[in-house]
C-alpha cells in the first residue's frame, strides 16, 4: 500500500466507533484520498457491514482479534477514542443550525467516545450543549441523556451546566418559540434528574416570562405553570404548588372547555397533592378527572391508571385494603398492556400494589411486587434515587413482618445509605405529580 499503517489505523478506528464510520469520516481521520481508502474497503467488505453509509465491524470475533493484535493496553484504546472525540468535537464547533445529518452523527459518537476516554469535563460540556441536548432528546431519549449524566456523576452539576449553555444559546438570538421549546425540554429533563431548585429557577426566571411575552400563547403559559406546580410539589412546597396548578387548570378550561383531557391532568395533579393531606378533598378532584378521562380516552388508558393508583392509596388510608389491592392491580394491568412492562410508570404501580398487599398482611405478594418495582427502578435510575430508597424501606418492613430480621435490617441499612446521600445533595423523598 502507498499508505503505511492505514489498515491498522482504519481497523482500530472502526473498533473504537460506537455506530460505525462514514467513508468521508474515515478519509478525514486517516488523512488519505478516496482512491487510497477504496482498496481497503473493498478487501474488507466481508468483514464490515454498511448501514446508512456507515461502515461497522460485523463480527465480535474480528473485534476481539483487532483488540488482541493492536490494542493490548488501555492507553492505546484511549488514544483511538480520543481521536474520534476530537474529530467530532471539531464537527460540533463548526456545526450549522440546519445541518441535521452532522448533528445526528455527533450525537451518535461524541458522548460515547468521551465516556470511553473518561473525559468527564468534556462529556459534561457536550451533553449540555443545546444542539446536542435537543438532538438527544428528539432522536434518542431522555433516558440516554440521564445515562450520560450518571456517567458524569457528581463531578459536575447538571443544573449549572444547562444554565451556562442556555446563556450562550440565548446570546445567539434564537426565535422565541425555539427558545421556549428548548426550555420546556431542559426543565423536564432537570426535573426528571431531581434537580428541582435548578428547574424552579429556570421556570420562574426564564420559561414563564418568555411564555407570557409571546402573543396568543395561553396553552404554553398553562403548561409552564403546571410544570412549576410539579416542581414545587417535588420539593414538598404544597402551598406554592396548588395556586399554579389551579391557574393552569383555569386557563385550560377557558381555552379547551371544562371536559378537555388537559383539564383532567390538572385535576389529577390537584388530587394527588391532597391524597395524604385531605383524602376527601382529593377524591373530589380525582373523580372529576376520572370522568373526563373515561369520556375522552376510555376505561383502559394509562391516564386512568394514574387515578386508580391515587384512589387505591385513599382506600388504604381508610383500611379498605381489598379495594386498594383491586384498584392497584387494575392500574398495573392497564399500564403493562398500554405502556409495556419496562415503562418507568410501572415503578410506582408495583410499589403501590406492594404497599397495599403489605398493609393487608399479604407479605409474600407484597415482596414480589416491591421487588419488581426495585428492579425496574435500578435499571432506569441507577442505585442512588429516592424511588430505590423507598423500595428498600418497604422490603425492610416486609421482611421484618415475615420474621426475617437480618434481611430486613440489610434492606433498612441500604435505604438509609441512599437517603443520606440524597439528603446531603438536598433531594427529598417526595412523590411527583404527573406530567
Amino acid at each position: 500500500t502507498n499508505y503505511p499503517g492505514m489498515v491498522k489505523e482504519a481497523l482500530c478506528l472502526l473498533w473504537a466507533a460506537h455506530e460505525g464510520l462514514l467513508e468521508d469520516e474515515l478519509i478525514d481521520l486517516l488523512s488519505v484520498p478516496s482512491f487510497g481508502l477504496s482498496p481497503f474497503l473493498l478487501a474488507a467488505k466481508e468483514l464490515l457491514t454498511v448501514n446508512n453509509g456507515k461502515y461497522k465491524i460485523f463480527h465480535d470475533s474480528l473485534r476481539t482479534a483487532i483488540e488482541a493484535k493492536y490494542l493490548h493496553h488501555d492507553a492505546i484504546k484511549e488514544r483511538f477514542h480520543l481521536q474520534l472525540a476530537y474529530y467530532f468535537e471539531e464537527k460540533l464547533s463548526q456545526l450549522s443550525e440546519n445541518d441535521a445529518i452532522t448533528r445526528s452523527r455527533i450525537v451518535e459518537e461524541l458522548p460515547y467516545q468521551l465516556t470511553r476516554a473518561k473525559e468527564w469535563f468534556r462529556l459534561k460540556e457536550c451533553i449540555s450543549h443545546i444542539s446536542v441536548f435537543n438532538e438527544l432528546i428528539t432522536t434518542r431519549s431522555k433516558f440516554e441523556v440521564k445515562r450520560h449524566w450518571l456517567n458524569v456523576g457528581d463531578r459536575y452539576n447538571a443544573g449549572e451546566s444547562y444554565q451556562s449553555s442556555l446563556k450562550t444559546y440565548i446570546e445567539s438570538k434564537p426565535s422565541p418559540p425555539s427558545l421556549q421549546n428548548t426550555l420546556f425540554k431542559i426543565t423536564k429533563q432537570l426535573r426528571e434528574m431531581l434537580e428541582y431548585e435548578a428547574t424552579e429557577r429556570l421556570i420562574i426566571h426564564e420559561l414563564l416570562p418568555l411564555c407570557e411575552s409571546i402573543p396568543n400563547n395561553d396553552v404554553m403559559i398553562a403548561k409552564a405553570m403546571y410544570r412549576l406546580a410539579q416542581t414545587y410539589w417535588n420539593q414538598g412546597k404544597w402551598e406554592e404548588a396548588e395556586p399554579y396548578c389551579v391557574k393552569s387548570m383555569h386557563i385550560r378550561e377557558k381555552v379547551f372547555g371544562r371536559t378537555h383531557i388537559s383539564v383532567g391532568k390538572c385535576l389529577c395533579g390537584l388530587g394527588e397533592m391532597y391524597v395524604t393531606r385531605d383524602p376527601k378533598k382529593a377524591e373530589v378532584w380525582l373523580n372529576r378527572a376520572l370522568e373526563i378521562y373515561q369520556h375522552s380516552v376510555g376505561n383502559d388508558h394509562h391516564l386512568v391508571s394514574r387515578i386508580l393508583h391515587s384512589l387505591g392509596i385513599i382506600a388504604s388510608s381508610t383500611n379498605d385494603f381489598e379495594t386498594s389491592i383491586q384498584l392497584h392491580t387494575r392500574a398495573v394491568d392497564i399500564r403493562e398492556r398500554t405502556l409495556g412492562a419496562s415503562n418507568p410508570q410501572l415503578t410506582s404501580s408495583w410499589e403501590n400494589l406492594g404497599a397495599a398487599y403489605y398493609m393487608a398482611g399479604k407479605q409474600q405478594q407484597a415482596e414480589a411486587a416491591i421487588q419488581k418495582s426495585l428492579n425496574l427502578n435500578l435499571s432506569i435510575h441507577g442505585k442512588i434515587h429516592p424511588a430505590v430508597a423507598s423500595c428498600y424501606v418497604w422490603l425492610g418492613m416486609i421482611n421484618d413482618a415475615m420474621g426475617k430480621e437480618v434481611k430486613g435490617e440489610e434492606y433498612s441499612r441500604q435505604s438509609k445509605e441512599i437517603l443520606a446521600i440524597l439528603q446531603s445533595a438536598g433531594i427529598s423523598l417526595v412523590e411527583r405529580i404527573q406530567d
